[in-house]
């Protein structure tokens, strides 16, 4: 017989019934990992070690984080790109790209080169006006591409060379031709449909192999598919609407992920009484370490 993979182990790791947690980020430095929960609005700090997390409180919604080189926080916020102290909450409002649309942002990520990219999404969470930004460490902010309903997951590929981003309002993620050195993209093609009866594509996160970890709202799992977009595994959940996944850990093997209860009525709640919860999964595969804003 060959040899089969185990199935991969999940658990519940901090049951914070959140009512929309997301972009989780594991910190290497301090074996934490930082995730947020928008709307309330938090940012929240969780360490495996005791099961203990540290909520930060803000005054305005934070839509995704990265981590900065001095060890601070760079976010996506409801007034702009912006720093957060990570003790006092304290916002720094760098720039605003958004302007006046009728647009927020809504997911982000730093690469391994010092930028935060994050994306917008449509106020009505349809209309095909959301953009995908890059803040590059001279604090400025660049527009990559538009088009787009609902900005959601990115990831790059381990030898740099492509990057993904997710339109949760097609359902697709697509795939760029990624220029490290310069942060610049092209080519765009989509790499993944997702069929409605199988939820949306939310989060994301790429493994050493190269495979995308794709989180399905509505979806009741976290999918895994090869470069080439195909397939190749699933992990089931028991939550409806899981949001974002980040590999973390001592050796970046265990997959944390977020969920909400954003929207569920009292019925799906008392049927799923882990939403809004932090799951870690053992996935059998490692992770990259996340990047880091600044030079």
């Amino acid at each position: 017989m060959g040899y089969r993979k185990p199935k991969p182990e999940l658990q519940a790791v901090l049951k914070a019934a959140s009512h929309l947690g997301e972009t989780p980020v594991w910190d290497v430095e301090r074996g934490v990992l930082w995730w947020i929960d928008v709307y309330k609005p938090t940012i929240n700090r969780f360490d495996p070690r005791d099961g203990g997390n540290g909520e930060i409180a803000l005054d305005q919604s934070v839509h995704a984080i990265g981590l900065r080189r001095n060890g601070c926080i760079v976010a996506s916020l409801e007034h702009g790109f912006g720093f957060v102290d990570a003790t006092s909450g304290q916002i720094e409002i760098i720039c605003n790209p958004l302007g006046d649309a009728a647009v927020k942002f809504n997911d982000g990520k730093c690469d391994r080169h010092g930028r935060f990219w994050s994306g917008s999404m449509a106020n009505d969470w349809v209309s095909p006006i959301g953009s995908l930004y890059r803040l590059d460490p001279d604090r400025s902010a660049r527009t990559l591409d538009t088009g787009f309903k609902l900005s959601n997951g990115m990831g790059w590929s381990p030898d740099d060379r492509r990057m993904y981003f997710t339109d949760f309002g097609r359902s697709t993620v697509f795939v760029y031709d990624y220029d490290a050195a310069s942060g610049a993209i092209g080519g765009r093609q989509p790499l993944v449909v997702i069929p409605e009866a199988e939820g949306r594509p939310d989060g994301m996160a790429v493994d050493e192999e190269g495979c995308l970890w794709v989180v399905l709202w509505d979806g009741w799992a976290i999918a895994r598919f090869d470069p080439a977009g195909r397939l190749i595994g699933k992990v089931s959940l028991p939550v409806q609407r899981p949001t974002s996944c980040a590999f973390g850990g001592s050796n970046l093997s265990t997959l944390y992920v977020t969920s909400a209860t954003m929207q569920l009525s009292a019925k799906d709640l008392s049927l799923q009484p882990l939403a809004g919860s932090l799951f870690a999964i053992e996935s059998g595969t490692r992770g990259l370490p996340e990047g880091r804003f600044g030079t």
